[in-house]
């Protein structure tokens, strides 16, 4: 069955159905009603808060000596758009933190409801596509997911602090946001396809190796029947070349100056590939050095990288972070967030040289700002094994508390 055309669009809108449905009976006069200014601004207030939109209106207006009576439409769209959200948080629940991120869109919702026509079609409104993609990124979300969790609430917060600042600029693009978060998640899918599928392959190497060791045993004893062999031949034929696959060890100008070696080694099928002294792959925005474009289409080829080097900023950040790029492209994809979480961690790298001093003992005595630092990143449960020494004096189990203290820092926010 179908509609015709006289019944499309809809005769009754969403907006009409929400208003007879949540308006209360009595309208208050034009003069004792806030305006939509007012209310506006009081929604504005109620995003950093946990008590209800209504609640906040009515603790505003007080503030401001003025009475708190919503015109019968406004009042029908809150109180909708405020059982809408509980229903929906109820159906799709999140954890812990990341509840709290989404929900502080709440006063956003219902201010975007009152001023868009739109917001009554279903589907249709850059919010409604925001909040479900914020929900469906969010999905699976556990405290236990450590740093891969922390990256996830870092952006759906950055995401929610963004569309809030709609309340100070209306011009403030929700679907521009929406379509970062998007690609946000499409990148994480990716990066976990990638991981499935190197996991896959690992176990396929280990099977083919596995095999040519039982079939190079066979070959050996089948050859070597008749043959009474001397002891030092049997501990050669068990010794490291038994453990070992196919090698190839040249220098990169032997692949950047014979353009044909470079293609026979993309024709290859690679395991693994080991690049010594990695930080002479250059990189920059304006371009790349023929030795890290060489060994960019190696690793794209190749199962696994493996970069080498004891300073990898020696060339700038920039060529630090396309050596990053080339071991995971789905994590480190843009130079300007990279900077910008590079930035982030020196708080921690300079907590950590604090711990390292020769008298780290005697600062975490006399600088509890330095406890309050550390339980910040750790909470106080992992400092209880610290904090516990620092009544007595420096010795080995100290150092082993500071190694632990230092090691989760890394772990958790390095």
């Amino acid at each position: 069955m179908s509609l015709s055309p006289e019944h499309i669009p809809l005769a009754h809108s969403l907006r009409n159905c929400v208003v007879e449905r949540f308006a209360p009976e009595q309208a208050p006069r034009d003069e004792e009603a806030l305006t939509h200014e007012n209310l506006l601004a009081y929604l504005a207030a109620s995003k950093d808060t946990d008590t209800s939109p209504l609640a906040t209106i009515k603790r505003e207006a007080a503030r401001h000596k003025r009475g708190a009576t919503l015109r019968n439409e406004h009042h029908a769209i809150l109180t909708w758009v405020c059982e809408a959200f509980s229903n929906w948080e109820e159906s799709y629940p999140l954890e812990g933190s990341l509840h709290k991120q989404i929900h502080r869109l709440l006063p956003l919702t219902v201010a975007v409801a009152l001023e868009g026509k739109h917001f009554f079609t279903p589907g249709e409104h850059p919010m409604h596509q925001f909040l479900d993609t914020l929900q469906n990124g969010a999905v699976g979300w556990q405290v236990r997911l450590d740093r891969a969790g922390q990256i996830m609430e870092q952006r759906i917060k950055r995401a929610v602090d963004k569309a809030l600042e709609w309340f100070g600029d209306q011009r403030v693009d929700i679907a521009a946001i929406t379509r970062e978060l998007i690609a946000a998640n499409e990148r994480d899918a990716a990066r976990a396809q990638r991981m499935v599928q190197r996991l896959a392959e690992m176990e396929q190497a280990r099977l083919r190796t596995l095999a040519a060791k039982r079939d190079a045993a066979l070959m050996i004893n089948a050859g070597l029947e008749d043959y009474e062999l001397p002891g030092a031949i049997g501990e050669f034929l068990k010794g490291p070349w038994y453990d070992s696959a196919q090698l190839v060890l040249c220098t990169l100008s032997f692949l950047t100056e014979r353009p044909q070696r470079h293609a026979q080694a993309l024709a290859a099928d690679w395991d693994l590939l080991i690049v010594d002294e990695a930080h002479h792959l250059q990189w920059s925005e304006a371009g790349a050095s023929p030795a890290y474009e060489a060994v960019a289409a190696l690793a794209a080829a190749a199962r696994g990288l493996l970069l080498l080097t004891a300073t990898p900023e020696q060339l700038g950040v920039a060529s630090h972070f396309a050596r990053l790029r080339l071991l995971d492209p789905d994590r480190y994809y843009d130079l300007q967030s990279f900077i910008e979480e590079e930035d982030k961690h020196q708080p921690v790298n300079q907590l950590v040289q604090q711990l390292l001093a020769e008298d780290a003992f005697s600062r975490l005595q006399q600088q509890p700002e330095l406890l309050e630092q550390l339980c910040t990143y750790l909470g106080e449960v992992a400092l209880l094994p610290l904090t516990g020494l620092l009544d007595g004096a420096a010795d080995e189990a100290f150092g082993e508390a500071i190694a632990t203290v230092i090691h989760d820092l890394l772990d958790r926010h390095g």
